[in-house]
């Protein structure tokens, strides 16, 4: 598939298209005709949600899963009729494609039809953060930050470096350590606009499991970016 690479840093006009990406770093433009087949792909596993057909679709991105071979984790910019911003995220791949709604089950029968074995910790820890970026409760996804930009905190906020300096020493790649049981590590975690460090453990298989987690106390407890979800559409609060 062709597709121009673009490396989304804080200050990427790219990156306005899109309220929060759902996976930081490197992301692929698709050509036009890449673009085609990515819509008919994914708005037919949308059915009767397409919101390809009464939204404006501005961007299209996609990036390789090192996970999932020959599988992709793509992601829509979202325009509605009041000019609000979201997003939508699938992942497609010989599989077809598989809609990013917040269920776990989707990713757990992947993994078990593809004979998923996380090998090393590098690879386990870039699932880690797929995986709970895929999973939302009722307050939103459970998103790994990894680094800090201004995606992390409310567009209202007037002043975000106290909260910067507190969370900047968690806001760190993820580094897991090989156990007997899987892989285990701490990341910084953002889910209904509360930092929490929290600790996992990521099986072989798949599975992960949070052991633990600690919330971090912000002076200003709304600073922090929220999402809603629609159907899997996502949208900034």
């Amino acid at each position: 598939m062709t597709s121009t690479r673009i490396d989304l840093g804080r200050d990427d006009p790219v990156l306005r298209l899109f309220p929060a990406p759902m996976l930081p770093g490197e992301w692929n433009l698709p050509d036009h005709a890449a673009r085609h087949w990515l819509v008919a792909l994914w708005g037919k596993a949308l059915g009767p949600s397409n919101f390809f057909l009464d939204h404006e679709v501005p961007e299209l991105r996609w990036r390789p899963l090192p996970f999932y071979p020959g599988h992709m984790l793509v992601e829509a910019a979202v325009r509605d009729a009041r000019g609000r911003i979201g997003a939508a995220n699938a992942v497609i791949g010989p599989e077809g494609c598989l809609l990013v709604d917040g269920n776990s089950a989707p990713w757990h029968d992947l993994n078990s039809r593809l004979g998923l074995r996380l090998e090393d910790a590098e690879t386990a820890a870039a699932y880690l953060e797929f995986f709970c970026n895929a999973i939302h409760g009722d307050e939103g996804r459970f998103r790994i930050v990894t680094q800090l930009d201004a995606s992390c905190f409310s567009s209202r906020a007037a002043d975000t470096e106290p909260a910067v300096a507190l969370l900047r020493p968690h806001a760190q790649p993820i580094h897991l350590e090989r156990g007997e049981a899987g892989f285990t590590g701490e990341a910084l975690v953002f889910y209904s606009g509360n930092p929490f460090v929290s600790r996992f453990t990521v099986l072989p298989e798949g599975l992960v499991e949070m052991e633990d987690d600690e919330p971090i106390e912000l002076e200003d407890p709304g600073i922090l970016a929220r999402e809603r979800y629609t159907d899997t559409l996502r949208w900034p609060v």
